[in-house]
């Protein structure tokens, strides 16, 4: 049984809200036309850690930004399909975890440079949350419950 599992930016609880009761701060649209100039179908939510996230695609990839109140940007997640996993991680995949499907597959991009990519790798009784490096490296692993309601 696979359950969509939404995770959550840098433990971020998002709070969706329509953009016009969200009141967006113009520096923030403008750091995200600036970095996003060809994104399309933005929406943007609100986080109770005061972050204003941009949901949007681009070339036909789904992604989301994050900013501050100043514009400053955060962080950026790129969802992905199956087949645009590095195959180092999937090699890892096959020799770590053979027992286990993976879903919810995200590139994450910070400020700093760091990309690294997370999964949700499910088995019969078990959920994991893994963090990969693009050398397919395990740099974090959390079992975490798809029960949540």
């Amino acid at each position: 049984m696979r359950y969509v599992i939404t995770i959550l930016f840098m433990l971020s609880i998002v709070v969706q809200l329509p953009a016009q009761h969200i009141g967006i701060p113009d520096s923030v649209v403008k750091s995200m036309h600036f970095l996003y100039p060809k994104a399309e179908s933005v929406i943007w939510d609100y986080t109770e850690d005061e972050e204003y996230v941009a949901t949007f695609m681009l070339q036909s990839v789904e992604m989301s930004a994050r900013f501050d109140s100043e514009g400053s940007w955060l962080g950026s997640i790129v969802y992905l399909d199956q087949m645009d996993v590095p195959q180092a991680i999937h090699d890892t995949l096959q020799r770590l975890f053979p027992d286990f499907e993976m879903y919810d597959v995200m590139k994450i991009e910070a400020p700093s440079g760091e990309t690294y990519y997370e999964a949700v790798l499910e088995s019969v009784s078990t959920a994991l949350l893994v963090r990969f490096d693009e050398h397919g490296t395990v740099l974090l692993e959390e079992s975490i419950d798809l029960d949540v309601p």
